[in-house]
C-alpha cells in the first residue's frame, strides 16, 4: 500500500506541460547568443543541420535524432545554411517551478525512436486520437532521458501529502500577491510557524519561492506569446505595468523588455 501511495502521489503531481509546439524552417538568419530559457526545449531534426554549443557543448543538430536542453541552461544557436524541425516547449514538474531537468547543464540526445512525424504535420487535419498519440510519444522520449540522465529524485511521502494541496494551488494561482497566511490557514499553522517550517522542509523561504515562481511564469509569458508588457503584468495581477517591471529587474537585472530581446528566439 505505501509504494502505490507513492505511485499515486508522483503520478498525480507529476506535471507534463507543452508551453508551445510546431514545425519551422530556419536559415542563416537563425543566429542568437547566450540564451537562457525557464522551460525545457525539446527539437526533433527533420532535415539540414544547425549547432548549440557553449564553453563545453557543441553539438551538431542532425536529422533523426531528438535534442533536449535543459530549463535554466545557456547555449548559442546558430544555423550555417537550413535546418527544418519540429520543437516543442515544455516543463516537467514534480514541485511546482521545480523541473526535473533543471540541474542538468548538458544537451541531452538520443535517435529518434519515439516520434511519428506525420503526426507533427498540424497542416493536415488530425483527429482526437492523433493528438494523444502524438502526446505519448513525446512523453516517452521525455522519460528516456529522464531515467537516463536525472539522478537522485528523492521523493519525500510526508512532504507530498502535507504540501500537496499548497502545491496543487501554488500551480494554479502564480499570481502576485498570495498572502502567506492563506498557506497557514490550510496547515492550521500560524504564519510565522509555517514559514520556519517551509523553509525547514525545502531548504527555501515560502516568499521566496512565490517569487521563483511568479518569475518564472513572467519570463515564459515574455518567450512564449507576443504580449504586451501592461498585458502580462495584468495576468499576473500586478497593479501596473511599471511595478511589474520594477518586481521583474529586482529578480533578474533585467527589464521584461530587456529579457525578451535578449532571450526570445
Amino acid at each position: 500500500m505505501e509504494n502505490f501511495n507513492t505511485f499515486s502521489n508522483i503520478v498525480n503531481h507529476t506535471n507534463f506541460t507543452i508551453l508551445s509546439v510546431d514545425f519551422i524552417k530556419l536559415d542563416s538568419s537563425w543566429q542568437h547568443y547566450n540564451i537562457t530559457s525557464p522551460f525545457n526545449r525539446l527539437y526533433f531534426v527533420k532535415s539540414g543541420s544547425g549547432m548549440v554549443y557553449n564553453k563545453t557543448n557543441n553539438i551538431k543538430l542532425q536529422p533523426g535524432n531528438v535534442y533536449l536542453i535543459p530549463a535554466f541552461s545557456t547555449f548559442n544557436y546558430v544555423c550555417q545554411d537550413y535546418v527544418d524541425k519540429f520543437y516543442i516547449h515544455f516543463n516537467y514538474e514534480l514541485i511546482p517551478g521545480q523541473d526535473l531537468f533543471k540541474n542538468i547543464k548538458d544537451v541531452l540526445i538520443t535517435k529518434n525512436n519515439y516520434i511519428d512525424f506525420n503526426l507533427m504535420n498540424f497542416d493536415k487535419e488530425l483527429i482526437v486520437k492523433d493528438f494523444y498519440n502524438l502526446k505519448l510519444q513525446l512523453e516517452h522520449s521525455i522519460i528516456f532521458f529522464m531515467n537516463n540522465y536525472v539522478k537522485n529524485i528523492n521523493i519525500n511521502e510526508n512532504l507530498f501529502q502535507k504540501y500537496s494541496k499548497i502545491f496543487k494551488i501554488i500551480d494554479n494561482n502564480y499570481y502576485n500577491n498570495i498572502q502567506v497566511k492563506f498557506f497557514s490557514d490550510m496547515l492550521n499553522m500560524s504564519e510565522s510557524n509555517f514559514s520556519k517550517q517551509f523553509k525547514k522542509d525545502f531548504k527555501i523561504s515560502i516568499k521566496s519561492y512565490l517569487n521563483e515562481r511568479l518569475i518564472k511564469k513572467a519570463k515564459e509569458y515574455l518567450l512564449i506569446t507576443n504580449k504586451k508588457i501592461k498585458e502580462i503584468a495584468f495576468i499576473l495581477n500586478f497593479n501596473d505595468e511599471y511595478y511589474f517591471s520594477r518586481f521583474f529587474k529586482k529578480h533578474t537585472n533585467f527589464s521584461p523588455i530587456k529579457y525578451r530581446e535578449k532571450n526570445k528566439m
